[in-house]
C-alpha cells in the first residue's frame, strides 16, 4: 500500500537527487525522547515552510491547500495562566 502511495514522491525525489522516508509516530514522551537522542547529535533540522499564530490558522490552511509547500506548517499556541 505504501509503495503505491509513495511512487509519485519516489519519482520526484529521484529527479532531484533526494531521498525521503515516511515515519509514523504517536504522541509518546518516551518515543519523542528517544528520537531526540538520535536526531540531535546528527544536527537534523526540520524543514519549516511557515509559522502562524492560532488566529491565522485559516491563512495557514489556505497556504497548505494551495500546494508548493517546502516544509512543515507550524501553528504557535500562546498558553497563559497554566
Amino acid at each position: 500500500m505504501f509503495g503505491a502511495a509513495g511512487s509519485k514522491y519516489d519519482r520526484l525525489a529521484a529527479r532531484r537527487g533526494q531521498r525521503y522516508r515516511f515515519v509514523f509516530v504517536h504522541s509518546d514522551g518516551l518515543q519523542l525522547a528517544e528520537a531526540s537522542g538520535i536526531l540531535a547529535p546528527a544536527h537534523v533540522e526540520p524543514s519549516i515552510d511557515g509559522t502562524f499564530s492560532l488566529e491565522d490558522a485559516n491563512k495557514a490552511l489556505a497556504e497548505v491547500a494551495a500546494g508548493g509547500s517546502k516544509g512543515k506548517t507550524i501553528l504557535v499556541l500562546e498558553c497563559q495562566n497554566l
